[in-house]
């Protein structure tokens, strides 16, 4: 996963292109896709507001009250892992931050390529980071999130026998830490790479259990008011 590679893909190069004729204007391609995603939830807020107006909030207030934070948890851990990896190709900075939180917002638009290509363009624009590394980075974060979400399920599920189970969370454990080692410089030792993959497998089962709680949060609330719903009947 190293720039110096001589086997690039024809569609990646394709796409490499296509960052080479934004670069002059990223900045403002990354600011328009953040109006068209706040304009896309904007609208969908408005159309959905019949159903907003639905909501019992008496019984589903405090969870959407808890599941912010919870939330927002879960996003810093995302960010850390990001951070982590591009540490190991610039100098990561408030840059970086800002970046992470505005494509978030690209995540709600209809098709996941304009969190991709944001993130792309806006790195390729701002930092002295290419496109290439930012596709490259975007393909490893996304490999260990599936990576995580499949130990994660393993690691807590009652339905799995464990002979199952270990051999999955062995082979999640290898498989990140040879995407680690594949990422980091040649010069580091293979316990740092395991330590490294480590943190990224913690901080994402994090975020997974987070999301747990998120659904667990709003699967209460609906008890709740089914029971409140039972007993006025």
């Amino acid at each position: 996963m190293s720039d110096s590679s001589s086997t690039t893909p024809r569609w990646l190069e394709r796409l490499i292109g296509y960052f080479e004729l934004v670069k002059k204007h990223g900045k403002w391609l990354g600011r328009l896709l953040t109006l068209g995603a706040l304009a896309y939830i904007s609208y969908f807020l408005l159309t959905s507001g019949e159903q907003l107006r639905q909501i019992n909030w008496a019984q589903y207030g405090w969870a959407i009250g808890l599941s912010l934070p919870i939330y927002l948890i879960s996003l810093l851990l995302q960010l850390f892992v990001w951070l982590r990896m591009l540490s190991y190709r610039h100098n990561v900075g408030w840059q970086d931050v800002q970046i992470f939180m505005q494509t978030v917002l690209l995540r709600q638009l209809p098709g996941g390529v304009w969190h991709w290509l944001g993130r792309g363009a806006l790195y390729e624009a701002e930092t002295a980071v290419s496109a290439k590394t930012v596709l490259y980075a975007n393909a490893l974060d996304w490999s260990v999130v599936l990576i995580t979400a499949v130990s994660t399920y393993a690691l807590f599920s009652s339905t799995w026998p464990l002979w199952w189970r270990l051999p999955i969370l062995l082979g999640s454990l290898l498989l990140a830490l040879w995407l680690a080692g594949s990422w980091l410089p040649f010069q580091w030792h293979r316990v740092k790479a395991l330590k490294e993959s480590g943190s990224w497998l913690a901080a994402y089962t994090g975020s997974w259990l987070a999301g747990g709680c998120l659904l667990t949060l709003f699967v209460l609330a609906a008890g709740s008011e089914m029971n409140v719903q039972q007993g006025t009947a």
